[in-house]
């Protein structure tokens, strides 16, 4: 239990610095989001579009300053996280072997089994920590805008959305990491 720990340890100290600076990225995206929010007329700006289009994008539930910024920050989030974590998930494995560090890990009475569990479970708190600061600075800025504080402070929305993108995050990092995994050379230590 003690390397294991270790290694989800030294993954989250390894990537702190990416961890900061995306959770601040999407949480300073947030903060000119909800600041153009407080400028717009959104009957203004969506009366001016025929039904037909409204219907398509949900109806007139556009007008609305959450639906409004789940559709501007939050589709963005899938995107910049999901890119990030392919990458990083696809290479997890992959380092270890050419760095030849997984010679020195598997050396210790460690499982194979633990080993790769203790990566998953670094991954998952990467997205976790990652989203957190973003959804946190989200959750911060809120108060702040007269039109959601006139909507309704729905945090709990905001956090069911959270989860939603930590659990659709995650789907994609543990299938990137078995298909990596599956796709090694076999000539590696690994196979």
């Amino acid at each position: 239990m003690n390397q294991f720990l270790t290694i989800v340890k030294e993954q989250l100290l390894d990537k702190k610095w990416i961890i900061l600076l995306l959770g601040a990225m999407i949480g300073g995206m947030s903060y000119l989001i909800i600041a153009i929010i407080d400028e717009m007329d959104f009957e203004t700006l969506f009366g001016a579009y025929p039904p037909e289009l409204m219907t398509f994008f949900g109806g007139s539930d556009l007008s609305n300053p959450y639906a409004f910024l789940s559709m501007e920050v939050f589709t963005v989030i899938w995107m910049l996280v999901g890119i990030y974590l392919i990458s990083f998930t696809s290479l997890i494995i992959i380092q270890e072997i050419d760095e030849k560090t997984i010679e020195l890990f598997l050396s210790k009475p460690i499982t194979r089994t633990k080993f790769l569990s203790a990566k998953i479970v670094s991954i998952y708190m990467i997205i976790t920590s990652l989203l957190a600061i973003g959804f946190l600075m989200t959750s911060g800025f809120l108060p702040l805008s007269q039109v959601f504080v006139d909507e309704g402070l729905y945090f709990d929305r905001l956090w069911a959305t959270y989860i939603a993108i930590v659990l659709f995050c995650g789907l994609i990092s543990m299938f990137t990491l078995f298909c990596s995994i599956i796709f090694l050379h076999s000539k590696r230590p690994w196979s």
